[in-house]
């Protein structure tokens, strides 16, 4: 049973994560709110497109202002994430490299000291 729990979910992350990446890579586009120009990525139909003045390319869907707050808002949580989860992983490595020492020495003899029988209660001794 492990094992097949294993594969579905080694399959499913492999999927997540091709997904995700097509997501992020094949659907890239702008919107103009306000003059603020708003990048994002998400599943669209790319064939339904107008050109703007310029003669780029732009879609003809449309997002809330909640939506936009929520692009941005997720933007930069995801970005916060990775640079800090980045740097963690930094410093540990540093620390593991420059800071820590490493013990060379194996300590292979261990002696252990004991005895066979009971031990006498403690005596009080008063002057």
């Amino acid at each position: 049973m492990g094992s097949l729990h294993k594969k579905i979910t080694t399959y499913f992350f492999l999927i997540l994560f091709t997904g995700y990446n097509s997501s992020i890579t094949l659907f890239v586009h702008t919107h103009i709110v306000n003059s603020v120009k708003i990048v994002h990525s998400h599943p669209y139909n790319i064939f339904k497109c107008a050109k703007n003045k310029k003669g780029e390319k732009t879609p003809l869907h449309h997002h809330t202002k909640n939506e936009y707050e929520l692009i941005h808002t997720l933007s930069h949580f995801l970005t916060i994430v990775f640079f800090f989860s980045t740097g963690i992983k930094a410093v540990e490595k540093l620390f593991a490299k420059f800071i820590l020492k490493k013990v060379d020495t194996v300590f292979l003899h261990f002696y252990f000291f004991f005895a066979n029988g009971f031990r006498a209660p403690p005596l009080i001794v008063n002057h």
